[in-house]
C-alpha cells in the first residue's frame, strides 16, 4: 500500500486545472493497473466520477439501494460518494 500527498501554493487561477488533470491521469493509471480508489480516509468525493468503473454497475446499484434504505431523505453527505 502506498500513499502520496502533494502540497503546494496556488500561484494562479489555472493551477487547479493542472491539479485536476494530474489527479485524473493518476486515477486512470491506478484503475488501469488494478489499484484501489480508497485509502485510510475512505473513497472521497473527488472519486465520484470513477465509482461505477471501480465498483461495477451492480456494485454501484447495490450501494445506491443501501443508501436509499439507510438514508431515505438523502441528508447524509448528498452527492459526496455516489453519482
Amino acid at each position: 500500500c502506498m500513499y502520496f500527498t502533494f502540497g503546494g501554493v496556488q500561484q494562479g487561477p489555472h493551477d487547479i486545472n493542472t491539479f485536476l488533470g494530474l489527479k485524473q491521469a493518476a486515477t486512470e493509471a491506478i484503475l488501469r493497473n488494478g489499484g484501489s480508489l480508497s485509502h485510510h480516509h475512505g473513497v472521497g468525493y473527488e472519486h465520484v466520477p470513477w465509482m461505477q468503473r471501480y465498483q461495477g454497475k451492480g456494485g454501484l446499484q447495490m450501494l445506491q439501494g443501501l443508501k436509499k434504505v439507510l438514508d431515505p431523505k438523502g441528508v447524509c453527505n448528498p452527492g459526496k460518494l455516489l453519482p
